[in-house]
């Protein structure tokens, strides 16, 4: 059923100072004081004369140009960017001379502050960087755009791991791969312990379970979604584990996993490894399972705003992103395997995950995790708020 909104004028006049107050600020114009590159001349030779290839590169050529012009890109980051995406950017910066404004915001945050400029016909979001249940919300409420077929590092998709592109008009583009799965503390539990997602119903580990709040988006419900898409498990898999005593956790990851390292929990249900991995590297005794069901592969996804302000600044900015450059500049930064298969592997060893399966969060699986959301079954399993 859907919801119907009805705003009153002072609801609508708060939303107008939100969005007016939200606005980034311009940075101090850190390009080069010669100014961007002059505009390229008008070609003289005919289109149909020059071949496809080249007739593409100038056709992108042009795109760099008319950023650089633009001067501007304004970012809407959650995580992982709240940890990465500054240095990320700065990286990008350095290499076209565009200023870049980064406002992190939940995902939450990010779908409302979208429909409101939407509402008041003030767009100030080039690129969304968010998670997947978020970019799947945004692209239901029509609040993004493609534009993959502007992007030339996307004219060969077998170069990535696994495809970068998804949604019901291509509008999600994932510039990452996280694998997701329990995480245990090693001082308290052995590996050989949970072999299986079904190992964690044993009645000893009742009370030191704690999960992301599946009843909002995040890595819980991420997790519950694409675990039963693909069958891995089923909802009264679910209904037996909240039986557990639960911790249903609705803080920061890195926090979460803290408690479990203090051995104050035991195992943490919906643990991203690229989050987990620098715990690691610090002496945390943590450790993520590869349960023989599978564990879940979820993209971090990127999109183009509905109405981009500087939409060719933002194309620019995923073509980038999604260059060996731009993979490396994240992939270093957050000691990742980058998603592009022509590039070492820059998670130290250590932290390496070997997955025995790959359950990898495809759009229908998104999808689904909306619909158990909005339709309450998510509250049914887990108890309502």
């Amino acid at each position: 059923m859907k919801r119907r909104h009805i705003f009153s004028p002072i609801a609508v006049l708060a939303a107008v100072l939100l969005v007016m107050a939200c606005r980034p600020q311009p940075p101090p114009n850190l390009a080069p004081s010669s100014g961007p590159p002059p505009a390229p001349a008008p070609a003289t030779v005919p289109t149909s004369n020059v071949s496809p290839l080249a007739s593409q590169d100038a056709q992108w050529s042009a795109v760099v140009d008319a950023a650089r012009k633009e001067g501007r890109l304004v970012v809407y980051g959650a995580t992982p960017f709240a940890n990465a995406g500054r240095e990320v950017v700065a990286a990008f910066r350095s290499r076209y001379g565009i200023s870049v404004d980064l406002l992190i915001l939940g995902g939450r945050q990010q779908v409302e502050k979208l429909k409101v400029e939407q509402s008041i016909k003030q767009p100030i979001a080039d690129i969304v960087q968010t998670g997947v249940s978020s970019a799947t919300e945004i692209v239901l409420s029509d609040l993004a755009q493609s534009t993959v077929d502007k992007i030339p590092v996307l004219r060969d998709r077998s170069v990535f791991h696994t495809d970068p592109v998804y949604g019901p008009q291509q509008q999600i583009i994932a510039f990452n791969l996280t694998f997701l799965g329990p995480m245990i503390n090693t001082n308290r539990v052995k590996p050989d312990e949970i072999k299986s997602w079904r190992d964690i119903l044993d009645p000893k580990w009742k009370g030191k379970i704690l999960i992301s709040d599946p009843r909002s988006t995040g890595s819980g419900l991420n997790l519950f979604s694409t675990l039963t898409y693909h069958k891995a498990l089923d909802y009264d898999y679910f209904r037996s584990l909240a039986k557990l005593d639960l911790v249903l956790w609705a803080g920061a990851h890195r926090e979460a996993y803290l408690l479990v390292g203090r051995g104050e929990h035991l195992i943490d249900f919906a643990a991203g490894n690229t989050e987990v991995a620098p715990l690691i590297l610090e002496g945390a005794p943590l450790k993520i399972l590869t349960p023989e069901e599978g564990n879940t592969g979820q993209v971090e996804p990127v999109l183009m705003a509905k109405d981009a302000p500087h939409p060719n600044a933002a194309r620019v900015f995923i073509n980038w992103l999604l260059s060996p450059e731009g993979q490396e500049a994240y992939a270093r930064t957050v000691s990742a395997m980058p998603l592009r298969k022509d590039m070492p592997d820059y998670t130290p060893e250590r932290v390496r995950l070997a997955p025995k399966k790959i359950l990898n969060r495809t759009w229908e699986a998104a999808e689904q995790s909306n619909k158990d959301l909005k339709s309450g079954l998510v509250e049914q399993v887990f108890g309502k708020k």
